[in-house]
């Protein structure tokens, strides 16, 4: 958004800033989409195989992930437990339908963040609603569905997370379900 609206973004310990509208994070080919924090986090495009996502320069430019194979990763490792963070991202879903996950479900990952198997934190598309999960090597986690989401528009997603385990998530600025679940096992 950068390049069309504006680089109106907060930088205080901004960690990864990716933006395929801004041609200083994606010059429109390649496999390298830039990380502009400065942090050096860039992502590669596609997991391996030329499988990457399309790029598009409409609607101020995007990448159209498949749901399965397309694939956008960093092997520079980002440690979201340690600190207070928000995510922010733009999400358009043409269909609730992807192709059943590893957990045997319709699961898909908008976005995630792990630092081994169970340290980490993702986005996804479960059945026809958006949920975000947090997850410890403790084998506790948290889940929180995101009520809101909708099929062929532009979201605009935010989760945020604090030390004292208090997830909040957001979908066009209006705050999801109270539906959180804190399991321990």
């Amino acid at each position: 958004m950068g390049s069309v609206y504006g680089p109106n973004i907060v930088t205080d310990s901004l960690q990864l800033y990716i933006d395929a509208g801004n041609t200083k994070s994606y010059s429109g080919s390649g496999t390298i989409w830039s990380d502009l924090s400065g942090n050096g986090h860039d992502v590669t495009l596609g997991n391996g195989a030329g499988n990457s996502p399309t790029f598009s320069s409409n609607n101020g430019g995007y990448f159209d992930f498949n749901g399965s194979s397309h694939k956008a990763y960093s092997t520079n490792v980002i440690n979201l437990m340690a600190n207070d963070w928000t995510i922010d991202c733009w999400v358009y879903l043409d269909d609730w339908e992807y192709p059943s996950s590893a957990c045997g479900d319709n699961r898909a990952t908008i976005w995630g963040c792990f630092d081994g198997y169970w340290n980490g934190a993702s986005l996804e598309i479960v059945e026809t609603s958006l949920r975000f999960t947090e997850f410890h090597a403790t084998s506790s986690y948290n889940i929180r569905a995101i009520s809101g989401g909708s099929l062929s528009t532009w979201m605009h997603v935010t989760v945020s997370w604090d030390d004292d385990g208090l997830m909040k998530g957001y979908v066009n600025g209006v705050e999801g379900s109270s539906g959180g679940l804190d399991v321990s096992s």
